[in-house]
């Protein structure tokens, strides 16, 4: 008689205790990954102090090349992201010419010995692609800035340290007159993600595969979505309710 009491009081409350559990569960995983595109990652606004060139050309048989690279953090807390834009803030001297733009990600820079300019370390990827110019409301001794922006890219990284470039290509055949480009500085305002354009860790390439340290940061970023590690609801839903009928059973047996 004692265990049918315990038995018909505890299976009621357990299942009171479960489904408060149950319905947030399922809910934190349904919003858990963003359905749009938001931004994961950007190193801040222009703070009108400087530039650095940022371009490539290419004049006939040959390429010219000056971009900038500035890091960007994914962290453990993420399982990844899903990378579909990203841009620079540049000045753009000669917009109607530069309709497309060279990107990439690396990873793993390394020294080959001190002072030595570091390698190319990991190319995780590149590629030239159909770019969009978005006029701001920035400018750098008295020059506009212009975002330049690549989007569609359905790239995904792991967590880990990288190194972003976003640059205009401008194909010039055989011309020589060269319409510079330069990507502006940032200081950190406004900056999401890591690091929050303050610690001066990009590198700019010339005319070579090296990379070269700038101590400076530079107003560039990432959109995308992000992965998480989150149970699935079912799973959980599951576990929970077993607990509570094994439970129940084994009061009834004493």
């Amino acid at each position: 008689m004692r265990s049918e009491i315990i038995n018909n009081w505890l299976i009621p409350t357990l299942c009171k205790l479960v489904l408060p559990l149950a319905v947030p569960l399922t809910f934190s995983y349904a919003t858990a990954t963003p359905t749009a595109a938001d931004t994961l990652w950007y190193n801040g606004d222009p703070d009108g102090q400087g530039f650095a060139a940022n371009q490539i050309f290419w004049l006939g048989q040959r390429q010219s090349n000056r971009t900038i690279w500035s890091d960007f953090t994914i962290p453990t807390t993420d399982e990844g992201w899903n990378i579909d834009t990203v841009w620079s803030n540049n000045l753009l001297y000669s917009q109607a010419s530069a309709p497309t733009a060279s990107w990439g990600i690396v990873t793993n820079l390394s020294q080959r010995i001190d002072d030595a300019p570091f390698l190319n370390g990991e190319t995780v990827a590149f590629g030239r692609s159909p770019a969009s110019i978005i006029p701001t409301t920035f400018t750098v001794s008295d020059q506009p800035v212009s975002t330049l922006s690549v989007s569609g890219l359905d790239l995904y990284l792991e967590p880990g340290t990288y190194w972003l470039t976003v640059t205009p290509f401008y194909d010039l055949g055989d011309g020589y007159s060269i319409p510079a480009a330069a990507i502006a500085t940032t200081s950190g305002t406004n900056a999401i993600g890591t690091p929050p354009g303050n610690n001066g860790n990009s590198f700019t390439v010339g005319y070579s595969i090296d990379f070269y340290p700038d101590n400076r940061d530079y107003s560039m970023g990432i959109s995308g979505t992000v992965s998480r590690s989150v149970p699935e609801p079912t799973s959980m839903l599951s576990m929970l309710l077993f607990g509570a009928l094994a439970a129940g059973s084994l009061l009834k047996r004493q």
